[in-house]
């Protein structure tokens, strides 16, 4: 679920793994290099001699801001270290100074976590039949250390890799119930679940109790991502009837992407769905794209559930997903995030 394994050229490989605390990382490219000795050795019949190591490996990490060509630069830098110092490994931007900073971003972020320290911004769903939207999609943000709100690609990754999704989860929820309480007209509010909180009993549990005599829960729609609900499709199911049986909306983000079918979709029967935005983003230039997402929203209403897209960039776009019969979408052709007021 958190890997990929790949074959660049030749003899080169790539590794994607779910980001590891420095500790960890270490411990971890350690055990690795020395299996690789002994399966060498095993495999030549020879011994490895010290300083003439067979093997060697790159680490580089990224965010979710970081892109692919960085992440691969960073890595063959690492990689060329530690071939002149002929090591079994390096890890790329390891010194001490980025070490301390790595540290101290770390703890910020779970400082600002653990403390509730975050705030909300909106982003719109807008139905192709009004001009009120149909939701606010909920973004999570924190400050950095100078006081600047940071992008969820800069803290994201940290969160994950420190373990505390669940507990965001539980503070955008609990801000998104306040705001609601407070604010009684203030329409839908849809948030974003991750796959560790569903698949979280005692998290369950606390939300199952939160809502159970919460007069605006109604206000809240949650969604989970297609690939989580493919990993975790009978905590989802639970989850989902859950939502169900206290009248809440449930939906699925980034819909479209997984080569495993759409199948799970008479299963789950979500309200809607959120057709991922990178198949939406050349629709008014691709023929292939619009019959791929004119099916997906055929399959999607043939079950009776509503078909929004994501990333709406251009009126081009607009009115391509318009002709097929799209029932809302979003992006910042509607406006850019904005604080969630109140």
């Amino acid at each position: 679920e958190q890997s990929i394994l790949g074959r660049l050229t030749g003899a080169d490989f790539i590794l994607l793994v779910q980001r590891l605390d420095d500790d960890s990382l270490k411990r971890t490219v350690s055990q690795l290099c020395s299996d690789l000795q002994a399966n060498f050795e095993a495999l030549s019949g020879s011994t490895v001699i010290e300083r003439h190591w067979p093997i060697h490996i790159g680490v580089a990490h990224s965010n979710d801001m970081t892109s692919c060509n960085q992440l691969l630069t960073e890595a063959r830098l690492a990689l060329s270290e530690a071939e002149e110092q002929d090591q079994n490994y390096a890890i790329y931007g390891s010194d001490e100074k980025a070490l301390q900073d790595s540290n101290a971003w770390h703890q910020h972020v779970a400082d600002s976590v653990s403390k509730a320290q975050i705030f909300l911004q909106t982003l719109p769903l807008m139905a192709n039949t009004s001009s009120q939207p149909a939701q606010q999609e909920l973004l999570a943000r924190i400050l950095d250390q100078k006081g600047t709100p940071c992008t969820a690609g800069e803290f994201l990754s940290v969160i994950k890799e420190l373990g505390l999704m669940v507990m965001l989860d539980r503070a955008v929820i609990q801000r998104a119930l306040e705001h609601a309480n407070k604010n009684p007209n203030c329409g839908k509010l849809a948030i974003n679940l991750s796959a560790e909180a569903v698949r979280d009993k005692e998290f369950v549990s606390w939300f199952k109790a939160l809502i159970a005599d919460n007069e605006q829960k109604q206000h809240l729609h949650v969604e989970v991502s297609e690939s989580a609900i493919l990993n975790n499709l009978s905590d989802v199911r639970h989850f989902r009837e859950m939502m169900k049986a206290n009248g809440m909306e449930f939906g699925v983000d980034n819909f479209g992407i997984h080569p495993a079918g759409f199948a799970y979709l008479y299963t789950l029967q979500p309200d809607y769905i959120k057709i991922d935005g990178s198949l939406i983003r050349k629709i008014d230039q691709q023929a292939e794209d619009r019959f791929f997402v004119s099916s997906l929203i055929s399959i999607a209403h043939s079950l009776s559930i509503k078909a929004y897209a994501e990333h709406i960039e251009r009126e081009t776009q607009l009115n391509e997903l318009n002709q097929l019969q799209i029932d809302g979408t979003q992006g910042w052709l509607h406006g850019r995030p904005k604080a969630l007021e109140g």
